[in-house]
């Protein structure tokens, strides 16, 4: 075969491979690992905590370890050319005020429009039997808690970056955005209201990490939410319904406002909450340098 041709269908003048490929690559670790988390590692680790008589859940670990393998292999073997800083996956990612930041928008942006329901009484608390606070934890720990970070690693990691070197980083959040809310339409109870919701959550998240730098602040701020949603309101995490100890969440108003059976996270106050908190990060310095590249991608294109 050609060289010139293999160079510039598969590489460019450094030997990197075109984002293309190494997206595909990208994907295709995430597969291999996955397989081999689930014909290796699940059989041993679930065998060992039945012994136990521990019940693993295993579909949010299969997915974590899959989306961190494959990071780990296309940095290695692929795309040494962005680093751990630009993929937002570095030390100093893990600062305090990115994680900080991330608590803060990722409770406040389901609290407040949630309290704002109860009080107008289109959403109450009803008191129930269930004592199971321990079982509620564990769910928060070995579910929700890896299926954000999973999703994030997926949504914000090295496919984000590679993207967004090439086309820019609003186009990007667009297009993960996107791909992030089409991905929720499966679960238990979806609407097209509760689906816009999550294409809203996925602008706000990807936009926690470009102002913040850190994909880790993003996932904070998803495991922020999930825990408001779980262990503060007891309600429905994005259609699944959780043990409900002391109390749970009774949706008595309209769906458009509440979320319905999606739960209030796909109602309209809830995106109001993901907007404002989005708003607020434009208004910080990072998210008014973010604005401005983009308005100058777009004057350079046309």
């Amino acid at each position: 075969m050609d060289s010139a041709f293999v160079e510039r269908v598969f590489v460019d003048g450094r030997g990197r491979m075109h984002w293309p490929w190494r997206l595909a690559a990208f994907v295709c670790f995430i597969i291999a690992a996955n397989m081999g988390a689930a014909f290796i590692v699940y059989p041993l680790v679930s065998g060992l905590l039945g012994a136990a008589g521990v019940r693993l859940v295993a579909w949010p670990w299969m997915s974590l370890f899959g989306v961190a393998v494959a990071h780990l292999l296309v940095r290695r073997n692929i795309d040494p050319f962005l680093s751990w800083a630009q993929l937002g996956l570095d030390r100093a990612a893990l600062g305090g005020t990115g994680l900080r930041l991330g608590v803060v928008q990722g409770a406040a942006a389901i609290l407040v429009p949630s309290l704002a329901l109860v009080a107008a009484g289109w959403l109450s608390f009803e008191r129930t039997t269930d004592s199971q606070w321990l079982a509620l934890v564990a769910s928060m720990v070995f579910v929700l808690a890896p299926a954000a970070l999973a999703e994030e690693l997926m949504f914000c990691g090295y496919a984000f970056a590679a993207v967004a070197e090439r086309f820019g980083a609003a186009a990007t959040l667009a297009a993960s955005s996107v791909l992030f809310a089409l991905m929720h339409v499966a679960n238990p109870g979806a609407t097209v209201a509760s689906i816009a919701s999550v294409l809203v959550a996925g602008c706000w998240l990807g936009l926690v990490r470009l102002v913040t730098g850190s994909v880790w602040a993003a996932a904070v701020a998803h495991v922020a939410w999930n825990a408001s949603m779980a262990l503060v309101l007891h309600a429905k995490v994005s259609g699944f319904a959780f043990t409900t100890p002391s109390y749970r969440l009774v949706d008595v108003g309209p769906a458009w406002a509440t979320g319905g059976t999606w739960g209030p996270e796909g109602g309209a106050l809830a995106a109001l909450g993901m907007m404002a908190a989005t708003a607020v990060l434009l208004a910080r310095p990072d998210g008014r340098v973010l604005f401005t590249e983009a308005r100058a991608s777009r004057e350079i294109r046309t």
